[in-house]
């Protein structure tokens, strides 16, 4: 009798239930954003090209901060610094397409510039611990958000 419960032992063990599946993963956020209709296309097409290379650095820079490697977290930062950028427009001329940008989108530029050379500093100094390199990838990330609120939903007002 021994021997035959050692062999329905396997038997029973395969009859139990099977283990509750995982929760699902939750969906990953799109990685393009919507197009804000105030804008012309040309205008678009251009801020599109810009914020294409961009996405790709503020998630690699996330990654580099998150993990504290430190040395690739300056070198993104660095390249968000030295990459060219649009210009303010020189003037009201419907030709020059920066022109069609509010200007707080060349202001929110100026300090995603600013913050990315704080960050950098950062992570170049071994002295400063890694909350501050958090905290000012929170500031660089807080601006990219103000820049994308402006882009998608404030037309550019008379000034």
């Amino acid at each position: 009798m021994r021997r035959l419960s050692w062999l329905l032992l396997p038997l029973f063990a395969c009859a139990s239930p099977p283990p509750p599946a995982p929760p699902p993963t939750p969906a990953a956020p799109k990685a393009n954003m919507a197009e804000p209709a105030h804008l012309p296309e040309t205008v678009r097409h251009l801020v599109a090209q810009k914020m294409e290379n961009h996405a790709f650095e503020m998630s690699n820079l996330m990654w580099a901060v998150l993990f504290l490697d430190r040395e690739v977290a300056a070198e993104i930062a660095d390249t968000i610094v030295e990459e060219p950028h649009l210009s303010r427009p020189l003037s009201k001329d419907a030709s020059e397409l920066n022109s069609h940008l509010p200007s707080s989108y060349f202001d929110y530029q100026d300090q995603l510039i600013d913050s990315a050379k704080k960050l950098s500093a950062i992570a170049k100094d071994p002295a400063q611990p890694g909350e501050a390199l958090a905290n000012q990838f929170g500031v660089m990330t807080q601006i990219c958000v103000r820049c994308h609120q402006t882009y998608l939903y404030e037309p550019m007002k008379d000034e």
